[in-house]
């Protein structure tokens, strides 16, 4: 199976750059561009299409129709983040790919089960702070659709949020009408939160930028988090290349069984 499987990549690879040279060496770079840019996956819903097999890559042809999807579902891959020599992420790969074809998996992005991370730089007191904010999408009502706001990653890795508990109210201050409390709201107040009472990043942010103490600057970059395979969540990103291999693909790609799944989102979202 792991030849075979060897075999399908070689195939694909090949022929995507044979293509490619192919169309170098006629020194029509005007064809050189238009090739370039129809292996592009412009958008997220295109990854999508071609992951369903509703699209093709263009490199990819149909000789062999029971390999097809197996071989789209490899050019979505950035095979610039994966080592195919490395025997263990191979096998994942494959185990990916034939699962997804041997149950005739189908992305929905309806279905609630993707997650968009958008990797923002905000500004507080004159600091860029870098936070994810995380998207799902929601239905409103019959067919109509929106991302909302799940969660807010980010605080705690940079320090804006401090997570120690090491503040200090004399235990006596029950009797001196919390005396000590005016001090307490003028440092870090979340060091002064019981240690049972895990601090929520997505309420801390929108009291934040509720109060205008930090401003949005920009979004720089989109993760889209997939967890609708049974057993695999994998992470789909934006590669700018003159490569046959660009576009939207899937960047990382992990093994888990669905109770890992939950605590994969819930980490995600800054719980």
């Amino acid at each position: 199976m792991f030849g075979k499987f060897i075999t399908r990549f070689l195939v694909l690879t090949s022929s995507l750059f044979l293509s490619k040279c192919a169309l170098a060496q006629t020194g029509n770079t005007d064809l050189f561009l238009n090739s370039l840019n129809n292996a592009y996956v412009k958008s997220i819903d295109e990854f999508i299409a071609r992951f369903n097999a509703e699209e093709f890559h263009p490199g990819i042809y149909y000789d062999d129709e029971n390999n097809l999807r197996t071989r789209s579902l490899l050019s979505l891959i950035d095979w610039q983040r994966f080592q195919v020599e490395d025997s263990i992420i191979s096998h994942l790969e494959m185990s990916f790919s034939d699962s997804v074809c041997w149950n005739d998996i189908l992305l929905n992005i309806e279905s609630g089960d993707i997650y968009a991370e958008a990797k923002c730089i905000f500004e507080y007191k004159q600091q860029n702070i870098p936070i994810s904010i995380i998207f799902t999408y929601e239905n409103i009502r019959d067919d109509f659709y929106k991302w909302a706001m799940t969660g807010v990653n980010g605080l705690f890795e940079s320090r804006f949020v401090d997570t120690n508990r090491n503040g200090y109210i004399n235990p006596i201050q029950h009797e001196l009408h919390f005396s000590d409390l005016k001090s307490a709201c003028e440092s870090d107040l979340t060091r002064f939160v019981s240690v049972d009472k895990p601090i929520d990043q997505l309420s801390f942010f929108l009291g934040m930028m509720k109060t205008g103490q930090m401003k949005f600057i920009s979004c720089n970059n989109v993760l889209f988090h997939f967890t609708q395979v049974p057993y695999y969540i994998f992470v789909v990103g934006k590669a700018n290349r003159l490569s046959h291999n660009s576009g939207y693909l899937i960047q990382s790609l992990f093994r888990m069984e669905e109770s890992q799944k939950r605590d994969y989102i819930k980490q995600l979202s800054g719980f």
